[in-house]
């Protein structure tokens, strides 16, 4: 089922690393660290990218045709229908199978067209700016899950295991490596359940609610980290106060790290 994720626009598509890989370090999200607006600024426009690739994909979901509108989200099905459109054009003798897994793949390339001419990086309040040497290191092109199930980390054009990737570079923060292991492991059970009941999640209608799953998860984690940063940030008198904020920010995120690794 290996698919061609969406390449990084200015900022990295990327995910969380769970508990059966562990040894990184959450290196940003460490609790003695002191207020960084370039750090928050960071987070917040990941998670505005996150956000925006996720609505696209809701856009063109036939669940979110078929029901009218979805998570305040309206279908809309332009790249959907041009995807399918194209795949009959460029494949008229193939089975409407086949046509349904061209098309999917001619969906992921106009998706990922559609986020590097469309995304805008937003403009942080109280003076952070974006820190471009937070996210992976040059030559890192994210992660991928293959047609066994397997999740591989893609650095300068070769292979790699998940297992500590990132752990010892100095400069990105480690949860940017780990949210792209996390997207990927929601591929990787999708992948193992598909082999056990036949479905194919490599055609179009799937595979979008595939990356729906995954892009979602994505998107509740980067907010609690958001959260996390922002109350680190915040101008709480009390500092114990701070500390049980920080806390329940920190609660929140373990039932989402914990989750694929179940």
């Amino acid at each position: 089922m290996t698919r061609p994720r969406i390449a990084r626009t200015a900022l990295a598509l990327l995910l969380w690393l769970l508990p059966a890989y562990a040894s990184a370090n959450a290196n940003c999200m460490e609790s003695d660290n002191q207020c960084d607006p370039d750090k928050l600024c960071t987070f917040k426009a990941a998670l505005a990218e996150k956000v925006f690739i996720y609505q696209a994909y809701l856009r063109n979901s036939q669940k979110t045709r078929r029901w009218g509108g979805r998570e305040g989200i309206k279908y809309d099905g332009k790249l959907y229908d041009a995807s399918i459109a194209e795949a009959k054009d460029a494949f008229p003798n193939a089975s409407a199978e086949d046509q349904l897994v061209k098309a999917g793949q001619i969906f992921q390339e106009k998706i990922r067209k559609y986020a590097e001419d469309n995304f805008k990086t937003p403009t942080c309040q109280g003076g952070g700016m974006v820190k471009l040497s937070l996210f992976p290191k040059a030559g890192y092109t994210g992660a991928y899950t293959n047609d066994r199930c397997q999740v591989w980390f893609k650095y300068n054009g070769g292979e790699y295991s998940a297992q500590g990737f990132g752990s010892t570079d100095m400069t990105p923060c480690q949860e940017f490596y780990d949210r792209d292991l996390a997207h990927e492991m929601i591929h990787k059970a999708s992948c193992e359940a598909a082999k056990t009941s036949g479905k194919n999640l490599d055609r179009i209608d799937n595979m979008i609610e595939d990356e729906i799953a995954a892009y979602r998860h994505s998107v509740w984690l980067t907010k609690a980290y958001v959260r996390l940063l922002s109350i680190r940030c915040s101008k709480l008198p009390n500092r114990d106060e701070l500390k049980k904020r920080v806390q329940r920010i920190e609660d929140l995120l373990s039932p989402y790290l914990m989750k694929a690794g179940n």
